[in-house]
């Protein structure tokens, strides 16, 4: 399951979130936001895109200040488990978050699979109403 909710109120995806499901938080980026309530990640190993993430994202701020859990107990960054470095899903119950505050590379990413993927990919933009950048929302 994939969150990208914007605001300052936790949801409570765990409710559509069963033993053995991943959630993706890629929606809320700064320490006052969070999608996602501190059940979420509860007993969930932990992923995030960057070490950054947990000194910027509210969805991992809150619940660490709170004691839900460590930053010893994230399992590793996106590049760790893309080089082999950490381990991902352990067994086939467990659940596992993942945490995106979002950088640069990810954007790179997702622009080079539209480009490569010629006519079978398709990707949806838009415009940020403050900066005017143009920001790429889904690649399909």
């Amino acid at each position: 399951m994939s969150s990208a909710l914007a605001g300052d109120r936790a949801g409570d995806p765990r409710r559509m979130v069963a033993r053995g499901s991943h959630l993706d938080l890629i929606g809320n980026f700064t320490p006052q936001t969070r999608e996602a309530d501190d059940d979420c990640s509860a007993g969930a190993q932990l992923f995030v895109d960057t070490p950054k993430a947990l000194q910027k994202s509210g969805d991992l701020l809150g619940p660490m200040a709170r004691g839900v859990f460590a930053v010893a107990d994230t399992g590793g960054t996106l590049e760790a488990l893309c080089r082999g470095q950490a381990v991902g899903r352990r067994y086939g119950g467990q659940r596992t978050v993942f945490k995106s505050v979002g950088i640069a590379l990810e954007d790179l990413a997702a622009t080079m699979l539209v480009m490569e993927g010629g006519r079978t990919a398709r990707a949806t933009f838009f415009r940020r109403r403050k900066s005017g950048r143009l920001v790429l929302m889904a690649c399909h």
